[in-house]
């Protein structure tokens, strides 16, 4: 998730003095990497302590981290015409500059953690609501395709619930792209309690997961407020099971070509 999206995802939280903070920032987002913690603190008539809580409430460790964060993300959005009449081939190129990102999440060695640990399972259940719900039932679609059966948690109402009655050995997979869903939170401190394996699919690299869960999986983020397309990052999901789904099925088939040498 970019910085917008963290500030937008916590403003709820936010006190009156972090509104008038959230209020600077996005109004001087273009330049506010330049300036250091004492002079927005000034700027915005607040003390440092209070933006240094500002940041931290919005999932970054301090003041440089978002400012660093804020300058990656400003420097990364992509320049459009409004008149640009080739819209086709920007749309197109926005998805192909993610997936090629996705590299940086989902390399080989990743794969092979993922794989051992749907291999490994007793019991796969995939969590998602609304959009990545459906998500969930395309991952559990693609696992049955293959061989294995998994259960696509769709309904928030029994997510907890299923996620409590899991087992040391049984996978727990979680898709939410900004990981901040109450009903998800709360099913992966159960699934955590559990002592269940994990597995977090999430834009937001910000969650507060890293040292509960067995594997994430950081997908890269659209800049949606400065673009003029309407684009879903549950393409990326999609992209990124199938990645999943190839890879365990070129293991699943070395494993059954060694298995038949063996009985040779």
């Amino acid at each position: 998730m970019n910085p917008k999206e963290h500030i937008r995802l916590h403003e709820a939280e936010f006190t009156k003095s972090e509104k008038i903070i959230e209020d600077y920032v996005l109004k001087n987002f273009d330049t506010i990497s330049s300036y250091p913690i004492q002079e927005v603190a000034k700027k915005c008539k607040v003390s440092k302590s209070a933006l240094l809580r500002f940041c931290q409430k919005c999932g970054f460790r301090g003041y440089s981290e978002f400012r660093y964060e804020v300058s990656r993300y400003v420097h990364s959005m992509v320049e459009m015409d409004e008149n640009d009449d080739d819209s086709s081939s920007i749309y197109l190129s926005l998805y192909a500059n993610r997936i090629q990102q996705l590299q940086q999440s989902i390399n080989l060695k990743s794969l092979d953690h993922i794989i051992q640990l749907i291999k490994n399972a007793y019991k796969i259940k995939i969590f998602g609501i609304h959009e990545t719900g459906l998500s969930a039932q395309y991952f559990s679609y693609r696992l049955c395709t293959i061989g294995i059966d998994s259960e696509a948690i769709v309904n928030s109402s029994i997510m907890t619930e299923k996620a409590l009655m899991s087992y040391k050995e049984d996978l727990n997979i979680f898709l939410s792209l900004s990981a901040e869903t109450t009903v998800i939170k709360d099913a992966i401190q159960y699934a955590y309690e559990s002592q269940s394996k994990m597995i977090l699919v999430t834009q937001n690299n910000h969650h507060n997961f890293h040292q509960k869960i067995d594997k994430e999986i950081i997908l890269p983020t659209f800049n949606n407020e400065d673009l003029h397309f309407f684009i879903d990052s549950q393409a990326l999901v999609f992209i990124t099971i199938d990645l999943i789904i190839n890879h365990l099925a070129k293991s699943l088939h070395k494993q059954q070509n060694k298995a038949i040498y063996t009985t040779l």
